[in-house]
């Protein structure tokens, strides 16, 4: 599969999830066999036999998006011994 070969290559993964149509109606076991060996952990919805991989590969990166700002916020917390919500008021003035 194409997404496997370029699974190391983001620019290109990107690229071919954006232009190929076949990759927004993917089999459930083609997903599950991407998952297990590109450790992707793409969700799969209970009852579907069919997965839209590109809206998929947003969530991921949405999620990752979220956990990266969490650890920042943590990060910060501790350094600045500020608290969650001063450190969250800081945020939205400064990280947009």
């Amino acid at each position: 599969m194409r997404y496997i070969k370029y699974s190391n290559d983001k620019k290109k993964l990107e690229e071919i999830l954006n232009t190929e149509q076949r990759f927004k109606n993917v089999e459930r076991s083609a997903v599950e066999i991407v998952n297990a060996v590109t450790k992707s952990n793409m969700k799969i919805e209970e009852g579907k036999e069919s997965v839209d991989m590109c809206l998929a590969i947003q969530e991921m990166k949405e999620e990752s998006r979220i956990e990266g700002r969490e650890e920042v916020k943590k990060s910060f917390m501790v350094k600045y011994k500020k608290s969650e919500q001063e450190t969250e008021e800081l945020m939205k003035i400064y990280w947009k």
